[in-house]
Formats: C-alpha cells, sequence, structure tokens
C-alpha cells in the first residue's frame, strides 16, 4: 500500500488480496488501513453466513463494515476452462504458443546453458496448428483479428448473462472478472490485444453492458447486504490454501485455530 501511494499519491480505497486469499479477520486488518472494499473468490461470498441474496452480482458487507466483491465463476471459465478458454494456453490454432522454441537444437546449442538445457533465445516464429509437430509461422494480423473475435464472444456471453441477472435482481449486477497480471502478454501473447478491443467495445455503449469500478458501485448502491465469511478460501485449486502447504508449513494452521 505504501507502494501505491507513493505512485499515486493517495492511499488504496481497494485491495487484492493475494491470490483472492482471505480467512475470517482479514478484513479487520483492511479496515485499519483505510480500505474499504476486496475481492474473493465465487465460494469465499456463496459460504457465507446468511447466504448472500444476490450471489456473487453485488458485493457484501462484512461485519467490519469492509465490502467484499466476488469473483463471477462464468467469465473465468470463460477464459481459463481447458475446453472453452480463450487465452493463449487454450491451444487455439493461430495465436501465438506458450511454449515453443525458437530455432533448431544443433543450431542454438553452442548459445545456451553449458549442460545443454534448452532455453527461450527470443524472437518466436510459430502460431498454434493443433495438436500436431507440425507448425506453421505466426501471423500477427490474423492473430490481433483472432483477438478481436475472442473480445467480440465475451461479450456477447456477458450480455446473455446480465440479462438473466436483471429478471432476478432489484438492482444493477456487477460481474466481477480479475485475472492474473501475467495472463496478458507472458502465458497469453495476444491478452492486452483482447483487453484493448473489450474496453473499446464496451466503452461505445453499443452492449448494453458499462464499465465501473468498485468504488463507483458502492457509491450507487451504498446499502448492500451484511455477512459473515467464514470459511478460509482462496482462488487456488481445490479453493483453500493446500496449493501452499507441505511439511513445512501446514503445522502452523493447527495452533492458528486453537487461537
Amino acid at each position: 500500500m505504501d507502494y501505491y501511494k507513493k505512485i499515486f499519491g493517495r492511499k488504496p480505497l481497494g485491495f487484492w488480496l493475494p491470490e483472492c486469499g482471505y480467512c475470517p479477520g482479514i478484513d479487520e486488518i483492511l479496515k485499519e488501513e483505510g480500505i474499504r472494499y476486496f475481492f474473493v473468490d465465487s465460494h469465499g461470498i456463496l459460504n457465507a453466513d446468511p447466504k448472500p441474496k444476490y450471489s456473487v452480482y453485488a458485493p457484501v458487507y462484512c461485519p467490519t463494515g469492509v465490502a467484499a466483491f466476488g469473483r463471477d465463476w462464468e467469465s473465468s471459465k470463460q477464459v481459463w476452462s481447458s475446453k472453452e478458454r480463450i487465452s493463449g494456453r487454450s491451444g487455439l490454432p493461430g495465436i501465438l504458443p506458450r511454449h515453443r522454441f525458437e530455432l533448431d537444437y544443433d543450431y542454438i546449442r553452442p548459445y545456451i546453458h553449458k549442460d545443454g538445457f534448452r532455453i527461450n533465445t527470443g524472437l518466436k516464429y510459430w502460431r498454434i496448428t493443433g495438436n500436431t509437430e507440425h507448425k506453421e509461422h505466426y501471423r500477427p494480423d490474423r492473430a490481433r483479428a483472432k483477438a478481436a473475435l475472442h473480445a467480440d464472444n465475451f461479450i456477447r456471453n456477458r450480455q446473455k448473462q446480465i440479462d438473466g441477472l436483471f429478471t432476478a435482481m432489484d438492482r444493477k449486477p456487477i460481474v466481477v472478472a480479475p485475472y492474473d497480471a501475467e495472463l496478458f502478454g507472458h502465458w497469453w501473447f495476444e491478452g492486452p490485444q483482447w483487453i484493448e478491443f473489450l474496453v473499446r467495445k464496451i466503452a461505445a455503449g453499443k452492449d448494453g453492458l458499462g464499465l465501473i469500478t468498485p468504488s463507483d458501485y458502492l457509491a450507487e448502491y451504498s446499502r448492500q447486504p451484511g455477512v459473515a465469511l467464514r470459511p478460509m478460501s482462496s482462488w487456488a485449486t481445490k479453493g483453500t490454501a493446500r496449493h501452499w502447504l507441505d511439511g513445512s508449513n501446514d503445522w502452523l494452521y493447527r495452533h492458528l485455530h486453537t487461537r
């Protein structure tokens, strides 16, 4: 938060908990730091007590008065699901693969690790062509056009989703779609282009969607349901902290739970 203040000249109003990791009491710390809202994974909201009226499509207030926004699983699935995802990890034909070495091993052997380990040496020339060793040259123009199509598809799905939510809610639903920053450019080379197309198309106002900050949404709907977020949650595998636990640190948690 000190770094945020250094860059923006003010304290942040919201906080993205690392890996959306929450456990009871964190909201108390956030309140002490002047944080008004934070983000949790879908089940962090759905398992709250009492069960939130609007599911993850509106924030809830913790007893401390700090608001929690839940991650929408539909928009997340469209990007990350092995069957539905549109990111560079999906293997969709035409886009740049994350792992594809550039030149023949014999050619680069003198320039890599002394033990012969293959490394990323620079430019990538190939595009994904399906589950085959045959690869064709990468075409940036075609890949950019595909990013635009992916943005259109994403918007159409959000339209259908929100149209359904409008019939069941007495307020505007908010779809919170957070992703790892490393997804855009690192894992998914065309990801930044996709974001640009997405934002420009939504900002044009032709699709019935709008962009809004969590602060502005809270200002528009100042009265939100109050709940207790009881279980630990994260967006990692199985929705808990097990991804980071092993014999060197898991002993700690039984002592934390007996405090």
